[in-house]
């Protein structure tokens, strides 16, 4: 069988096919939106007064000393978006953390934000919320 003269009427099938459709489309239009233009005016606001927000933030800072290792996180998987760090550390990077834990020199409860930690300048900034 020879398909070379169906491979040729493909395009103009597509072609076809595609302009049916947006032409479907185009006298469909406006069938089921029943929308209408709703602009905000002071009648439209809410009935209710808002109760003020007694929420009270509260930054919690550190008197500790910067970190000399140098290196950067700036923010979400690091500064080049990959989850890599690229410094040299002081050290070898110990990969059997079940056997040789890891010195505990700091740490703070957070709450349940999503955000990431970023460090600069030998610091770790985190923001969370309670």
């Amino acid at each position: 069988m020879n398909l070379k003269p169906i491979l040729k009427l493909l395009p103009i099938g597509l072609v076809i096919a595609g302009g049916l459709s947006l032409m479907y489309l185009l006298l469909m239009e406006g069938r089921g939106a029943n929308v209408s233009l709703r602009i905000p005016i002071p009648e439209n606001s809410a009935k209710h007064p808002q109760e003020a927000s007694s929420f009270v933030g509260e930054l919690i800072t550190s008197n500790g000393q910067p970190s000399t290792i140098s290196g950067e996180w700036p923010g979400f998987r690091g500064p080049n978006l990959n989850g890599i760090i690229a410094v040299d550390l002081p050290g070898p990077l110990n990969r059997q953390w079940e056997v040789h834990q890891p010195k505990v020199l700091w740490d703070i409860e957070l709450g349940e934000g999503y955000a990431g930690a970023a460090v600069a300048n030998g610091r770790v900034y985190v923001l969370d919320y309670d």
